[in-house]
């Protein structure tokens, strides 16, 4: 116990270290909030900016999806399913709700590799959520809010041919909902829950600072390389958001070069979200999303859209449905075999 104790103490010690630097350019930021900042001629904004909320009014769609993985001794189960909700506002009330889900879709998956798993999962999920998203999208919403990335995520691209296939029809569903969205004036928006990105920190370091008065670059630390979502935590009040900019490296997808982003604080005590859109003028685009998303996500202190919370809701999957699939299997095969980790004596 001593030993991990005194492992635990060391952590403890990097950890506050790293959480006064964090806290520095928290606050330094803050300060630099005013500072204007554009990318590329379409944007320009302060690098912090108020959101002025309006009442709440239209049609929203929200989509999620679940899923259940399991292994077996010779083979491994994927369970799948997605929800696509709609609600409907009147001066922020409640007027009308409907909602579409799928079946829970059962896969097998015969691959020995746990990352080949891991990738037809995703692949699949990402599958279900996108035809829940064109079908939610005939009801011709005004905005549909999307559970994750605008585009597909870099773990979905796969290493090997095999699953190319699967990859690129992923690919044409994303280009074809896109383009309907824009055909029909819905606003398709990502909402990012639990971002791992550091861009926003490497913009930070390698174009903001520079054009910063020296006075104000002396009040950042020197280390900046911390997860977006936790440097903009203390950075960003309630119904604040930073600059829109643009994303780099969004591969395969045709309107790859149309995508932006920027980060959302819509709680006081949440975490900020990252809010991803494509757009033509991404300046005013942004500052609409940004107004939806918090009168969206004022009932709730989760900080994320309503219609999100329920879609999430019912595309949950809980341990249930996969026992209920192995008592419906009934099979006595050494494909179905349980993992022997999880029959140890103790």
């Amino acid at each position: 116990m001593n030993d991990l104790k005194s492992a635990v103490g060391r952590v403890s010690k990097s950890i506050a270290a790293l959480e006064l630097k964090r806290q520095r350019i928290s606050n330094a930021i803050k300060s630099a909030g005013n500072n204007k900042f554009h990318i590329g001629g379409k944007t320009q904004e302060n690098i912090v900016n108020d959101v002025r909320p309006e009442p709440v009014n239209g049609k929203f769609a929200g989509v999620d999806g679940g899923l259940l993985m399991k292994g077996f001794h010779g083979i491994d189960l994927v369970v799948t399913r997605a929800s696509g909700v709609i609600f409907e506002y009147e001066d922020n009330l409640l007027k009308n709700s409907s909602h579409i889900n799928t079946p829970p879709l059962v896969f097998e998956v015969e691959s020995g590799a746990p990352s080949d798993l891991a990738l037809i999962a995703s692949l699949r999920r990402t599958e279900a959520e996108l035809s829940i998203s064109h079908r939610i999208l005939e009801e011709s919403p005004g905005f549909l809010f999307i559970d994750g990335s605008i585009c597909p995520h870099p773990s979905l691209r796969p290493a090997k041919t095999c699953y190319w296939k699967d990859y690129r029809k992923i690919i044409r569903m994303y280009d074809e909902l896109i383009r309907k969205g824009k055909g029909q004036g819905t606003m398709i928006v990502g909402i990012v829950e639990d971002s791992r990105s550091t861009y926003f920190s490497n913009l930070l370091q390698t174009v903001i600072l520079p054009g910063l008065s020296p006075e104000t670059r002396q009040q950042f630390s020197k280390h900046l390389t911390f997860r977006d979502t936790a440097l903009l935590y203390d950075a960003l009040a309630p119904r604040q958001k930073t600059f829109t900019f643009k994303m780099d490296a969004v591969p395969d997808v045709r309107y790859g070069k149309e995508t932006y982003a920027f980060y959302l604080k819509t709680a006081k005590y949440d975490r900020p979200v990252r809010v991803e859109f494509v757009s033509g003028n991404p300046q005013d685009d942004g500052v609409r999303i940004a107004r939806s998303v918090v009168g969206l996500s004022a009932f709730s202190d989760y900080g994320i859209p309503s219609v999100i919370i329920e879609a999430d809701a019912r595309a949950k999957l809980t341990g249930y449905y996969m026992e209920y699939i192995e008592r419906l299997l009934g099979k006595t095969t050494p494909l179905m075999m349980k993992l022997r980790r999880e029959g140890r004596p103790i």
